[in-house]
Order: C-alpha cells, then structure tokens, then sequence
C-alpha cells in the first residue's frame, strides 16, 4: 500500500456496501483523493450507485 492512502467504498444495488477491490481482490488504493474519485466514477457500481472516498488514518 506504501504511500497509497485513499481508498473506495462502492454503492451496491440493494443499498449495500463494498470496497473497490484490484483484479488480485486485494483493496485497490489510490496516491490522491482524485485518483480515487476517478477511479471510482469510471467503475460501474460507482457510475451506477455511487461511492464514497476515505483517507486511512483520518476516521475516528
């Protein structure tokens, strides 16, 4: 993950909820809060559901 600290929780059809994940399933993490929104908004969950960007280290 080095310095890769945002990530992307997708939106499902049935109002759940999903991690955006590599083709390895391994969680995909982005170098900037706008490569995630980028990433997020060209994926189909995300174009279609929606999506929400965090930051690691930034919850409570």
């Amino acid at each position: 993950m080095d310095n890769d600290n945002f990530f992307v929780m997708l939106q499902t059809q049935k109002g759940g909820i999903t991690p955006m994940l590599y083709e390895n399933e391994e969680l995909a993490t982005f170098a900037t809060e706008e490569e995630a929104h980028a990433a997020a908004a060209e994926s189909i969950l995300g174009e279609a559901f929606g999506y929400e960007v965090f930051e690691r280290g930034c919850g409570c």
